[in-house]
């Protein structure tokens, strides 16, 4: 209840008191006055809830980049000939784990046949899906003594995409020579069949070297071999936060994560590279194989948010994938936990002539890394394998010209 309201009734109620004493038909005419008004703005509400009308934009999902600020356009109607005094209406925004992230809260009058236009300002800094809703609308009756709380069930989405950073001095290589082949065909490495030979270069798996033709002559020769294996990138998105990291530490780490892996395969879709991407939704790992950059996007915007609890490890993800000699070439990994397990499996990777690079998000809070990260990356630089350490996407383009 109001205050207006309290001193409304605290105001009948002393009326009432002298009109008893007295008891004349004129001293009731205060109370009688107080009585009328209060009626006459109730029965003024209940008019009212029925003239109203809220024009809102399509149900249909909204998709900005990240860090866009818009306003978002609701109407309120007054379809009669009466003034609203007042109207209240309360929205809401909620990320995708129903986390309230703002409520805005809009007070105003409706003269007659008034549209009356409210914007409500978005500014989203973090990838994921949102819901815009009203979650109160109030209307006031005369005198603002009487409201009428009205249910409104509206709600629309809002998507918000990863932004496009340029990567392009990142070369994508093609460690088995240039074919044109099936994504989900079977490898014929393990076979003797080869159409042509060329010296060898570090980085051709060993199990191509001819070793009859390399004892006559005086360098190692490689066989090229007509493989179903593609040439292009696999892509390992590690969405598994730490329980220790906050809230907005752990939507910058997705935001990084999600981010290189968009802006990687851009680059790579750009250069008719194909791309997979590899991922845990709810313990069960996914393949996402993109042809086109629609392809990506859609993958993009359907990629699950990021998690607190351990799914599957991307060291076995990897090693269950990307060991396999059919897999693709270029194998990427982008994570916030970088262990020994995942060192040793990026090794394998390298031994069998893919070439792996690892993308290690390290959160903003984090002044130092742990004796265990160090040990890994000090493992990768001892045997070649390229990594990156970045806190926000923004820094691909920096990082990417050489090994740290």
């Amino acid at each position: 209840m109001c205050i207006k309201t309290i001193l409304y009734t605290a105001a009948a109620v002393l009326s009432v008191i002298p009109a008893i004493l007295i008891n004349s038909p004129v001293s009731y005419l205060p109370f009688a006055f107080i009585a009328v008004t209060a009626l006459v703005s109730a029965c003024y509400m209940l008019i009212l809830t029925r003239c109203y009308e809220v024009v809102m934009p399509s149900k249909a999902e909204k998709t900005f980049p990240r860090g866009t600020v818009f306003h978002y356009p609701i109407v309120v109607r007054n379809r009669s000939i009466f003034v609203f005094p007042q109207i209240t209406v309360v929205f809401s925004i909620d990320n995708s784990e129903d986390l309230n992230l703002g409520s805005y809260t809009y007070d105003f009058v409706l003269a007659p046949k008034e549209d009356k236009s409210v914007f409500i300002p978005i500014d989203l800094q973090h990838i994921g899906r949102y819901t815009i809703s009203i979650k109160e609308l109030r209307i006031f009756g005369f005198l603002n003594l009487f409201s009428a709380r009205i249910p409104v069930r509206w709600e629309t989405g809002i998507q918000i995409t990863p932004l496009r950073h340029d990567v392009s001095s990142y070369k994508i290589r093609i460690p088995r020579g240039a074919v044109v082949c099936d994504v989900f065909s079977r490898s014929k490495l393990n076979t003797d069949e080869y159409t042509d030979v060329k010296e060898y270069i570090p980085g051709d798996p060993i199990k191509t070297i001819h070793w009859k033709l390399s004892a006559h002559t005086s360098s190692y020769m490689s066989r090229i071999i007509r493989t179903d294996a593609v040439n292009g990138i696999s892509i390992y998105l590690d969405f598994h936060v730490p329980a220790s990291l906050s809230i907005e530490d752990a939507a910058n780490l997705y935001d990084a994560v999600v981010e290189s892996g968009y802006s990687i395969g851009v680059h790579a879709l750009a250069n008719t590279h194909c791309v997979e991407l590899i991922y845990t939704h709810e313990n069960i790992p996914q393949i996402s194989v993109a042809s086109d950059l629609e392809t990506l996007e859609g993958v993009m915007r359907s990629l699950p948010d990021l998690s607190r609890r351990e799914g599957a490890s991307t060291p076995l993800l990897v090693s269950g994938h990307s060991l396999r000699s059919s897999s693709l070439d270029n194998v990427l990994i982008v994570t916030g936990n970088v262990t020994e397990e995942l060192a040793a499996v990026l090794l394998s990777c390298r031994e069998l002539g893919k070439y792996p690079v690892l993308f290690f998000i390290k959160s903003s809070c984090r002044s130092y890394l742990s004796r265990k990260e160090k040990a890994s990356l000090s493992f990768l630089k001892k045997h070649g394998i390229p990594y990156y350490i970045i806190e926000v996407a923004e820094e691909l383009a920096q990082h990417l010209g050489g090994t740290s």
